[in-house]
Formats: C-alpha cells, structure tokens, sequence
C-alpha cells in the first residue's frame, strides 16, 4: 500500500510561470519527496517582461496582478489604490483546488506568497468554494494594495511555514517578518541567502518538521 503524502500546490512568483516554478523547485522537492508532492498553475495574466539571455526558462512570464495595469507591471513595494486581475487569478485558482483537489496545502512563492496571505483570508472569511489546511510562504509578505487591507482584519489561524532570507533585496527581511506575525501559528526558516527558497541538506529537517506535523494530522484526520 502506497505511503500517504501531502498534496501541495505551488504558486510561481512575478514574472515565472508554473512551468519554471517546476524547475525552481527540483532541489525542494528532491528534500521532501517522502512526505510531499506538489502542482503547479500559473496565473491568468501575461507580463511583458523579456527574457534574460542566460535564463534557465524562455517561456511566457506571469504575474498574479498588476500595479500598473497600462504597462503590464508590478511593484510590491508601492501602495497603490488598484490591483488589476486580482480576481481573475483568484477564480484561476479556486478552479484549480476543486479541479485538481483536494489539496492539503498551498506553497507560493514572492509575489505567489503575498497572492497566498490573501487566498488565507479569503478562505478564513469562507470566500473560496476550494479549500487547503496550511500554507508555506517564501519570501512572503503582506500586500500593500489599498483594496486589499480589508481581507487583513483578522490574524491568520492556519499552520503556516514562512521560508525567507536575511540578504533578500527583493523582499526585505522586514516584509517577510510582518506576515509572519499576521499569522497565530507558524514556523520559521530564516536563512543567509536572498530571494529564494533553500534546498541544501542544511534545511531538509526544519522542511520536514513542518510537513511531517501536517501529514500526521492528515492520517488522523477524520475525514479519511
């Protein structure tokens, strides 16, 4: 009889696609391949971002929502009063979880992360018809979309991993720390790198301690 393992799907960052976010993680999953497996979607929305000679990925670029909608552009730093395609991504999607699901969490990365703090407070104001009982953020952070301060009105209660980096310039330590403290239960990984997520051995037993409490409660659950 084949191990139960979690079933997580993944939320590619600004600028990636589920495709290159499939690639980005290969370290990741090669850590975690006993307790977890994972899916990809990609958002609904094209970038007009050129790809860099050297890149890995030479596909289409996606982005979760756009700050400035005439130039297809994102800025997470920036309070802007417009989100444009926000909802779209959303209905992208809830679609998928009932689609493809049931998943027992989500993994989003940058931009996918701050995207995934929403779906969490959607899901906790019971605005999904898909559901997930956890959530890995890397290099995660609250968004500063003006039109969405008011799904931040109450803490996040679901278990959550925040994953992020002390020399990060993309998503300063400081963003990534203020999710974190929206969020009642969490664990922490903080590392010396940037904006990525760590897949040496260094980081397999603060990965699985996290997933090996989730898969646990998955066999328990009642529901099975």
């Amino acid at each position: 009889m084949e191990m139960d393992k979690l079933k997580i799907l993944c939320l590619h960052g600004y600028g990636q696609s589920g495709e290159y976010f499939h690639k980005k993680l290969g370290g990741i999953r090669k850590l975690v391949k006993s307790v977890a497996e994972f899916d990809y979607v990609s958002s609904p929305h094209l970038t007009n971002m050129e790809a860099d000679p050297g890149d890995i990925f030479s596909g289409p670029r996606h982005a979760w929502w756009f700050t400035n909608e005439e130039m297809k552009t994102y800025d997470s730093k920036e309070f802007e009063s417009k989100c444009f395609g926000f909802e779209e991504s959303v209905n992208r999607v809830d679609e998928y979880l009932l689609e493809k699901g049931p998943f027992d969490g989500i993994l989003g990365f940058s931009q996918g992360a701050c995207f995934l703090s929403l779906l969490c407070c959607l899901q906790q104001h019971g605005k999904l018809k898909g559901s997930f009982k956890f959530a890995i953020f890397a290099s995660g952070y609250l968004s500063r979309c003006v039109s969405h301060q008011n799904l931040y009105n109450e803490t996040l209660s679901l278990p959550t991993l925040h994953v992020f980096g002390e020399s990060d310039t993309v998503i300063p330590e400081e963003m990534s720390k203020a999710l974190a403290d929206f969020c009642e239960e969490k664990q922490i990984i903080l590392h010396p790198g940037g904006h990525y997520m760590p897949s040496n051995s260094h980081f397999k037993e603060a990965y699985m301690k996290f997933l090996s409490i989730r898969l646990a409660e998955k066999v328990d659950s009642p529901e099975r």
